[in-house]
């Protein structure tokens, strides 16, 4: 395909010595220039108020085998706007464990006993040489981390992907 673009009665006994990886990163710089746009920094999340902060503490001082899951739900259904992270990470600062009392086993022994049953499922995008799009579904089985591609396509739809 590259070949296309060189003339080669003009370029006739001379060589060319290129690297792979010199091919690669070229690709990479030329993707990232075509599909770079410039963008607004992300305005963040606002703040939390004191009232808010001051009940969830409540809360988690009594109750205390609530977890930062439950102290949201609960906040939630009293009307407050926020997200679970932000208490977690507000109980942190507080000197409050975010999951008292957490028992049965760890994350990493759930996955393991249970990888024989999980089915992982994903889009990627590949870019080609000539910089059209590709979008990828995949499917990959934990346990033997065997991918199944299902499907590749330039322009993904809601029946594509069912």
């Amino acid at each position: 395909m590259l070949s296309t673009v060189f003339d080669r009665r003009r370029l006739r006994g001379v060589s060319f010595i290129v690297q792979p990886a010199t091919m690669i990163g070229s690709h990479c710089r030329l993707v990232a220039l075509h599909w770079t746009q410039p963008s607004a920094p992300p305005p963040g999340r606002p703040p939390l108020g004191a009232g808010t902060r001051r009940l969830a503490i409540r809360l988690a001082g009594e109750n205390p085998t609530w977890g930062y899951r439950r102290i949201h739900g609960e906040l939630r259904r009293l009307g407050h706007k926020i997200v679970p992270s932000s208490i977690w990470k507000f109980l942190r600062t507080a000197g409050i464990n975010p999951t008292p009392g957490r028992t049965g086993p760890t994350w990493m022994e759930f996955i393991h006993s249970q990888a024989k049953r999980i089915v992982a499922t994903d889009f990627c995008c590949v870019d080609t040489i000539t910089l059209r799009r590709l979008h990828v579904l995949f499917f990959i089985e934990i346990q033997s981390r065997r991918v199944h591609l299902a499907g590749i396509t330039t322009n993904p739809t809601g029946d594509c992907t069912t």
